[in-house]
């Protein structure tokens, strides 16, 4: 999980340095907009923690759900969409036939 925090926290480090190096207003706005972005995913990422955590409790009960495979893609690829675009990468997912794997959600 800590690996998982590290990704975010990289982020939000380049784009307040591009914000200390470049100052202008255009640019600004849009790091600023992606430092926000990127501690709300570190705020998800610490629910999620808390949520394993519980995996050891005896107070949670897991349900397994069907679990779009193309769905789950989409959220991971919009979840590092701003590393993607600052590195310059192209990502596609492709596929015409989505399919279910059973999980519990929140786990995956």
């Amino acid at each position: 999980m800590a690996h998982e925090l590290k990704t975010p926290l990289g982020i939000i480090r380049n784009f307040a340095e591009n914000i200390l190096e470049h100052n202008r207003e255009e640019k600004r706005d849009y790091y600023l907009e992606q430092i926000i972005g990127q501690t709300e995913e570190m705020d998800r990422l610490v629910v999620e923690m808390i949520e394993i955590s519980k995996l050891d409790s005896e107070e949670l009960i897991l349900e397994k759900e069907a679990v779009s495979f193309r769905e789950l893609a989409r959220e991971q690829m919009a979840r590092l969409e701003p590393a993607i675009r600052e590195k310059g990468i192209l990502v596609e997912y492709e596929g015409e036939e989505d399919f279910l794997v059973t999980g519990v959600k929140t786990c995956i």
